[in-house]
């Protein structure tokens, strides 16, 4: 049975007093001027001064990067510059963002890329410095023409093809296929000697219409020595005009990895922008990861988006095992990994910059005792349009008492026009034990169910018959449907032994009461491959809303 997490994120000022935790900067820097929007992005650098504190640097538009290293009392001054190293005529200038990619050279240091653009053919460059005690200025490792046109953002993967190096991708969705078909990323092998070539990439199709623009590792799955990944594509059309549903591709990483994935999530309704943005996080402590989906899906249908959470072992399948209800505010995206509480577990931090009308929030649930319903701890932005949470990451150990922090930009600090970034500023917010959980995780016992339709299929594999059960949380129309992989409605599908006389795919039925059904499908002529079954009701009450749409998503595998 499904669990869901019955999350309640409610903005009352009850709530707000009641549930969540304010968290307060404990240091913060500002830019000296109106061009500089200090905290466009912010990544961690480890200790790079060996002083037994972690250190950060954060984008500007300066053309620059600010340094400011960890202490127990750090003071105001920033503490030194990350300057563009670029020579080429072009012109080539930093665009203000970095990531951190993890260690790729194999040091045990994390390292960074840099992003930068030039003004001409739209071409851009990373620049890839090796982090830690060697940390110097000048590039380790340059990324640019031809071999990359315009990267949208770089990302630490793991050991993608297990040769004992971290690996790095670079998500570039505007790159031109060819025929209007946009999206590419490419994977770099980490190991002691980097090369500026990509060893494996995907792009976009006619069959495959997503532009990847999320990347993230998921750890070993299959104990095969090979980290695996999982890749977005937030405006993946389905076939019949169905715009922007979104999907997710999981690759299992091997030697020699191919370009076909293994396992494949989509969204189900226009517009849900499914894979928008992920992030993997370890929920019931078994050592691997959950993969989190941020998307426009209405789940449950009080609220207008949600966050997916689906296991991934054994093996993932389309139906979520949790979820989190985002309120009436931007869903947000730039999520991130870290302690905040020092108990030992991975907590979620995530921001949306566009809360508040661009005063930004940021959010945090603390994992531990179970992921709870609610959001634990929150900082709002309180200057109009700075754009909170913009820059984020987790910075490590920042002043040195052994709990990770967090760095986090907002560079429309004192900006002088609305959506224009301004002076911009950085806080650091330190994690703290005292920061604690309001809830566990809530298991539906019910048989029928409160919230979302409960969906499964037998048997699975299936030969030439399989059946659809499912129980509805209320009476209404039922409509059910079935698609390949690639989300085409399957052609000639029919009942063996339908509910009611007349029904057929993608047509509303006659009206269901709530509780058990079952539907067997006849699957002759259909060829051996991996279908996905959508049952939908609408309620007579909401026949014009989305809330009153309920629908679950299930994955069948034909073996003929």
């Amino acid at each position: 049975m499904c669990k869901l997490l019955l999350f309640l994120i409610l903005f009352s000022p009850f709530y707000v007093s009641a549930q969540i935790q304010p968290l307060t900067p404990w240091w913060t820097e500002s830019g000296p001027a109106d061009t500089v929007a200090l905290g466009l992005s912010v990544a961690g650098l480890g200790d790079i001064n060996s002083d037994g504190y972690d250190d950060m640097i954060v984008g500007t538009e300066e053309d620059r990067l600010w340094i400011f290293h960890g202490g127990t009392t750090p003071d105001s001054l920033v503490d030194g510059y990350l300057n563009n190293p670029d020579t080429d005529p072009l012109g080539y200038e930093f665009e203000g963002y970095v990531f951190n990619i993890g260690d790729v050279n194999g040091d045990s240091w994390d390292d960074i890329a840099v992003k930068a653009d030039t003004a001409f053919w739209h071409y851009k460059k990373f620049y890839i410095y090796y982090a830690g005690a060697a940390f110097d200025t000048i590039p380790d490792l340059v990324i640019g023409k031809p071999e990359i046109e315009r990267p949208y953002r770089a990302v630490g993967i793991g050991d993608f093809n297990g040769d004992g190096g971290n690996d790095f991708a670079l998500v570039d969705p505007d790159y031109n296929v060819g025929s209007g078909i946009y999206g590419r990323l490419q994977i770099f092998w980490g190991g002691s000697s980097l090369d500026s070539l990509p060893d494996w990439e995907i792009t976009a199709s006619q069959e495959f219409n997503g532009s990847p623009s999320e990347c993230i590792g998921l750890g070993d799955l299959d104990f095969n020595g090979c980290a695996e990944i999982a890749v977005g594509a937030s405006n993946f059309d389905a076939p019949g005009g169905i715009s922007n549903i979104g999907n997710v591709q999981i690759f299992y990483g091997a030697d020699y990895p191919d370009e076909i994935p293994d396992y494949q999530l989509f969204g189900i309704e226009q517009g849900e922008a499914f894979g928008q943005a992920l992030v993997a996080i370890d929920i019931n402590y078994d050592n691997i990861s959950e993969l989190f989906v941020f998307s426009y899906r209405e789940i449950p249908p009080d609220y207008p988006s949600s966050i997916l959470i689906y296991n991934l072992f054994p093996q993932p399948d389309t139906l979520y095992d949790y979820y989190i209800g985002a309120g009436p505010y931007e869903l947000g995206g730039n999520p991130h990994v870290v302690d905040f509480n020092g108990d030992g577990y991975e907590d979620l931090i995530k921001a949306s910059t566009g809360y508040g009308g661009g005063n930004g929030v940021i959010h945090i649930w603390l994992n531990g005792d179970g992921l709870d319903e609610f959001i634990d701890c929150a900082m709002y932005g309180q200057w109009m349009d700075e754009k909170l949470g913009l820059g984020l990451a987790n910075i490590g150990d920042f002043n040195g008492d052994g709990i990770d922090d967090i760095g986090a930009g907002a560079p429309g600090y004192l900006g002088g026009n609305p959506g224009r970034n301004g002076h911009g500023r950085v806080h650091v917010i330190l994690g703290d034990t005292t920061y604690h959980q309001s809830a566990g995780i809530k298991e539906t016992s019910n048989p029928i169910p409160t919230s979302e339709i409960l969906l499964n299929v037998y048997p699975n594999p299936f030969n030439s018959q399989v059946t659809i059960a499912f129980d509805l949380p209320v009476g209404g129309e039922v409509a059910i449907d079935i698609y390949d992989i690639f989300g085409r409605d399957v052609v000639g599908a029919r009942h063996a032994s339908p509910l009611h006389n007349g029904v057929g795919f993608g047509e509303s039925d006659l009206r269901y009461k709530p509780g058990h059904h079952e539907v067997s499908i006849d699957a002759a002529g259909w060829a051996s491959g991996i279908y996905f079954v959508r049952v939908k009701v609408m309620t007579e009450t909401h026949a014009s809303s989305l809330a009153g749409q309920k629908h679950a998503t299930q994955k069948m595998v034909l073996v003929k």
